[in-house]
């Protein structure tokens, strides 16, 4: 199995955040630390992003098994706690779209950043396998409930578990559909032989 993720790249509309800090639906991406979100005293800030495309071909992709998301979160008081709510939504009829998932973390004061990973997701609707279009048309819907204090968030972005699509090429004069393993490993999870 191999991952990729899908980061924030856009807004639908954004509610509630302090502007002296980032509003940058990039500076949400799996990695980036020198950055964060704040939200306003006293305020729920909501914000609807859109996410990267999914590289279907390019990863060679067989199949895709699962998504997650992930939220790296503090929350800025003197103690207690306060929600925050992602929702994995479908963003293809425009808008707001409509929500697929949600799920709620208890931001809790005083613990530092906490990264929280939604439940993993293996269909798109209960039922259907995700699919290519699927993923390119998925946007989160992040609702950080105000005080007490303020939300300050670092990361929030989208796991995406995937099956390589087979070694689709001869070895040695042997055809691809005859190769079921390369040295133990099955051809599923083979992208390259030597780079290639």
């Amino acid at each position: 199995m191999a991952t990729t993720v899908l980061n924030p790249d856009g807004t639908v509309s954004i509610n509630g955040w302090n502007t002296s800090f980032s509003t940058t639906p990039s500076h949400l991406s799996q990695g980036d630390t020198s950055n964060v979100w704040k939200t306003l005293g006293g305020q729920t800030g909501k914000a609807i992003l859109t996410l990267d495309d999914f590289d279907f071909s390019g990863l060679n992709v067989g199949s895709i098994t699962s998504i997650n998301h992930k939220l790296i979160i503090k929350l800025d008081a003197r103690g207690g706690s306060a929600d925050a709510t992602v929702a994995i939504r479908d963003l293809s009829s425009g808008g707001a779209g409509t929500s697929l998932y949600s799920e709620t973390h208890a931001n809790t004061a005083g613990a530092g950043f906490q990264t929280f990973t939604g439940t993993t997701r293996t269909t798109s609707d209960g039922s259907s396998a995700w699919t290519d279009s699927d993923l390119d048309d998925l946007g989160v819907f992040l609702t950080c409930v105000g005080l007490p204090g303020n939300h300050i968030v670092e990361q929030l972005y989208i796991e995406v578990v995937y099956v390589v699509a087979g070694y689709g090429n001869d070895v040695n004069g042997v055809a691809s559909a005859d190769i079921g393993e390369v040295n133990g490993i099955a051809t599923a999870n083979i992208a390259e032989i030597n780079g290639l």
